[in-house]
């Protein structure tokens, strides 16, 4: 591989690997050990110490929130545009960088349901009926057994609710996907399917 998409990528998945790094504020084997009081106590002033040392006084919310939210879309911006961009352009999708870490691309699906009960008829429709859970609320202290055939006759009063969970919901739409292409994607006014392309980065083994 060239030296100079090693250089990139490699420096590109450090910044990831730095911005997902644990906190360690204390050594696990300090202060009587992590979980300890003691060792909570000196968590939290070195976490107090180190913000107001930064700010010059005490943070405000919103400040930290914000530089939460810096990081976060500077990591996403690697993984979505940065890395997939940079393999495109070389012709790539995976790459084994010289420290052993694996960096490739894959196609992902964003999903958001706009319609929850024309949703479960499109997937009820599309083969997926086995995968739509059904739930009954009785009343309160009301615990009973029986089929559903049999409640109505014996005047029981409960709401009957069906859904399906949304990772899987995400997985049957994402296996159509895979399948069909676009034509396997569901109504856009049911549910919105927008595929996108993802970096992965797969730390080598130690």
């Amino acid at each position: 591989m060239d030296n100079k998409i090693n250089e990139t990528l490699t420096l590109m998945a450090r910044k990831v690997a730095e911005l997902d790094r644990p906190a360690v504020w204390v050594n696990d084997n300090d202060f009587g050990g992590k979980g300890s009081q003691e060792w909570n106590e000196e968590k939290w002033r070195r976490i107090r110490a180190t913000a107001e040392d930064h700010f010059g006084g005490l943070p405000s919310i919103e400040a930290l929130e914000d530089l939460v939210a810096y990081y976060k879309a500077k990591r996403e911006r690697i993984l979505t545009d940065d890395i997939p961009t940079f393999l495109a352009e070389n012709g790539l999708k995976k790459v084994t960088l010289d420290d052993g870490t694996e960096v490739s691309s894959e196609e992902i699906l964003t999903l958001k349901t706009l319609d929850s009960v024309k949703a479960l008829a499109w997937v009820t429709e599309n083969g997926g009926t086995d995968l739509i859970k059904d739930s009954l609320a009785f009343g309160k202290g009301i615990c009973d057994e029986r089929l559903i055939a049999f409640l109505a006759e014996n005047n029981y009063t409960y709401s009957r609710d069906s859904g399906i969970h949304s990772q899987t919901l995400k997985k049957f739409v994402s296996d159509r996907y895979d399948e069909m292409g676009t034509e396997g994607l569901p109504p856009a006014d049911i549910i919105e399917a927008k595929p996108f392309i993802r970096a992965k980065i797969k730390a080598p083994k130690k």
